[in-house]
């Protein structure tokens, strides 16, 4: 299990430049990628999302490559252009006869004279990106480890109370069914008869057998997920919705206001996990 909240950032020296690697990675419902990278390198924007892809499947991903510092000058001149306006500069003021001379300053004006100077090791450039990942993992890595220690710890919360439910639930019903009994004993008087499995009807508003029973399931489902690897969050998400559908339904047949008591401090835990479970992949 994963969280969705990460950082890295690597430099490497590539083609006589230091080019540095940022990413960031946050929650959000689905795959988010955001990519900026100097224009030289924008034909390697598909292949750095193929890459997010293939180690991050769900998160705002914010990845930024930026060129530190040439070691040579960063731009460079496009000798051959250059020629060629200059000649056909000079064809054009020598038909027209034009007395205006060609200068460097009206050459360097001219469009694409002047680039960017372009790394061209792509595969290092790549390669930069996928280590810088692998940072970025690492830290999300450790903190899914932090959120299931702590959901470990509502889960089990939540699995005490449910045993406490069926054990108090169980006696009451009981007790409650037994007196209801003796009660309407007296209708024998009246010509009506009555016998105990006409009160297990009279009794049916406490009996939550059946939802306690789905709710260990769905506890221990719960308990299986974040304890998995790969993308669980959308999972989680599903489980919770079952379980405090469950809740509600054994907090509306509660008779026991210790029951009632027990209910809002296992909704609370599910309000709390939610919570947690926007974070994680």
């Amino acid at each position: 299990m994963r969280s969705m909240t990460g950082y890295g950032r690597k430099t490497e020296e590539i083609d006589s430049a230091l080019v540095s690697c940022e990413i960031t990675t946050l929650n959000s419902k689905y795959l988010d990628m955001n990519i900026y990278v100097p224009e030289s390198m924008r034909p390697l924007k598909i292949e750095i999302g193929e890459i997010i892809r293939k180690y991050i499947k769900r998160g705002k991903v914010d990845l930024r490559i930026e060129i530190v510092n040439f070691q040579e000058p960063p731009i460079t001149f496009d000798e051959e252009l250059l020629k060629k306006y200059r000649d056909e500069l000079e064809r054009i003021r020598q038909k027209l006869g034009i007395n205006q001379e060609i200068t460097m300053e009206m050459l360097l004006n001219l469009p694409d004279i002047l680039r960017p100077r372009e790394i061209e090791n792509r595969e290092r450039i790549l390669g930069l990106v996928e280590d810088t990942l692998k940072d970025v993992i690492e830290m999300r890595e450790r903190e899914g480890e932090n959120l299931r220690k702590s959901l470990e710890e509502k889960i089990k919360f939540m699995q005490d109370e449910v045993d406490k439910i069926i054990n108090e639930t169980s006696s009451a019903l009981v007790k409650k069914k037994e007196e209801i009994y003796q009660k309407l004993k007296s209708l024998s008087e009246l010509g009506l008869s009555i016998s105990k499995e006409d009160i297990e009807f009279l009794g049916f508003r406490g009996d939550v057998d059946e939802e306690v029973i789905r709710l260990k399931s769905h506890l221990d489902l719960l308990h299986d997920l974040i304890n998995q690897e790969g993308p669980v969050g959308k999972k989680i998400n599903f489980v919770l919705q079952e379980i405090m559908r469950e809740v509600n339904t054994i907090g509306s047949k509660a008779i026991l206001p210790g029951t009632v008591h027990r209910i809002i401090g296992i909704k609370e835990k599910v309000d709390e996990i939610k919570e947690q479970g926007m974070n994680i992949e």
